[in-house]
């Protein structure tokens, strides 16, 4: 799919909230305020669904709404919770990166990291838990219980360990320990004694330096 011509945007909150059609530029540092926020949406009616529900639930708060207030107002709201059930393939919030907001691929999350030594980000299986991350700022201890539904279906979680930093870090450091080990091809044994999954895949751990914040 063409982001040029498919992606649309939505930003609430901020001096420019709305739909956009190029990715608005948001400060991605921890000591921001927790508003704006940008939604990457599949299509404009799915950004206009998504702003008639959160738009009218940020008018109703103090004019400068903090990240309890943003919680409280949304954790309370169960459209909000559970916003875009239906989707099957996870949600990628960026809190530290060249394109903060909540991606919808995992390639688009990864190439937020550009020359930032501490990227922050990680996979989620609901919207409402990226939308919790974004407003807390990737800090784990502030994610409300309710950032997972209890409603929703044990078949729509979504398989994150693919793009799990700090599991990608892990390998790494695993390959450059044991790379003499492999030289006949033997295999990187994970945690656990199981096979490295990227290695039973064939492919290479993405080039990460750093964990981060990740769901485990």
């Amino acid at each position: 799919m063409s982001e040029a011509h498919h992606w649309h945007w939505l930003v609430i909150g901020g001096n420019s909230p709305g739909i956009h059609l190029q990715w608005p530029v948001i400060p991605g540092r921890r000591a921001t305020p927790p508003l704006p926020i940008a939604i990457q949406c599949i299509s404009i009616n799915e950004a206009r669904f998504i702003q008639r529900i959160l738009q009218p639930l940020l008018n109703s708060g103090p004019p400068q709404l903090s990240t309890t207030d943003l919680l409280r107002i949304f954790e309370s709201s169960f459209a909000v919770v559970n916003l875009l059930s239906g989707n099957r393939d996870g949600f990628y919030p960026v809190v530290v990166g060249t394109r903060v907001g909540i991606h919808r691929t995992n390639a688009g999350a990864a190439e937020t990291q550009g020359l930032f030594n501490f990227p922050l980000w990680r996979c989620t299986d609901t919207f409402w838990e990226a939308l919790a991350y974004m407003i807390v700022k990737g800090v784990e201890d502030r994610m409300p219980l309710s950032s997972v539904p209890e409603s929703l279906p044990t078949g729509n979680s979504v398989d994150c360990s693919d793009v799990s930093l700090n599991e990608s870090f892990q390998r790494s450091l695993q390959i450059s320990q044991t790379g003499s080990q492999q030289s006949h091809g033997a295999g990187v044994s994970a945690p656990g004694g199981s096979m490295s999954p990227s290695l039973r895949t064939g492919t290479n751990p993405p080039p990460w330096t750093k964990p981060s914040h990740i769901r485990q």
